[in-house]
């Protein structure tokens, strides 16, 4: 079910559920888009509804979409948008790192590594901290706070596989069977974004308590030190 944070007449930022795509695919399942076109209406002709950024389908967490063309315009010509991610990755990370790669999107809906001298290649920058760190029957675990500096196919699963920390649960990049590990560990938990009219700060923050997080979470009081 999708939940609403905040909505006025430009934006509306919801919570897109993980396994649910962020737009009409080849799947024909139900989407995001079309579940916010629904809830604002669809013959509400002064309605411009746009994708501001996408998520991953198995992916859940915060999404901001706007409302009216005035709000698109100003939300993709410039830089307003800050967006973390909580990811749960295989291994012992780093405190904080700044990961700079490029990458290339490939068949198979598949994002590789690949040389600066690739002609499709593009930059992909990210930063991340580590806020916990556990073993469980001899496996490392980190959980990490990731902040992308640009916004590429997969960039996040990507880079961090590349990186010998691949995202617990991802089938399509970690080589590692998941086992009882169901559901990918990364999640978008935190959005900050100028109002497109205002200007004012907005800031939205939702943690899932859901699998594999819970395993770096045993009271209510360990989401609140983040």
């Amino acid at each position: 079910m999708m939940k609403i944070l905040y909505e006025d007449e430009h934006i509306i930022v919801i919570i897109k559920p993980k396994g649910m795509p962020s737009q009409p695919d080849l799947s024909g399942d139900q989407n995001i888009y079309d579940k916010v076109l629904e809830h604002v209406g669809y013959e509400n002709k002064d309605i411009n509804l746009g994708l501001i950024q996408r998520l991953d389908r198995p992916v859940g967490g915060i999404m901001v979409l706007t409302k009216s063309s005035v709000a698109h315009k100003a939300l993709t010509q410039k830089s307003c948008l800050t967006k973390k991610y909580l990811a749960v990755v295989e291994g012992a990370a780093e405190k904080e790192a700044r990961l700079v790669d490029y990458l290339q999107k490939v068949r198979g809906n598949r994002t590789i590594v690949t040389s600066k001298q690739v002609s499709q290649a593009k930059k992909a920058t990210l930063t991340y901290r580590r806020l916990n760190i556990v073993v469980i029957e001899g496996q490392t675990y980190s959980l990490l706070e990731v902040e992308l500096e640009t916004g590429r196919h997969h960039q996040i699963r990507a880079q961090m596989a590349h990186h010998k920390l691949p995202l617990v649960g991802d089938t399509k990049y970690n080589s590692i069977k998941p086992g009882i590990w169901v559901d990918i560990g990364l999640q978008a938990y935190k959005l900050e974004i100028d109002h497109p009219i205002t200007g004012s700060r907005l800031s939205f923050e939702h943690i899932s308590k859901d699998h594999p997080f819970d395993i770096f979470f045993e009271s209510k009081e360990d989401y609140e030190t983040l």
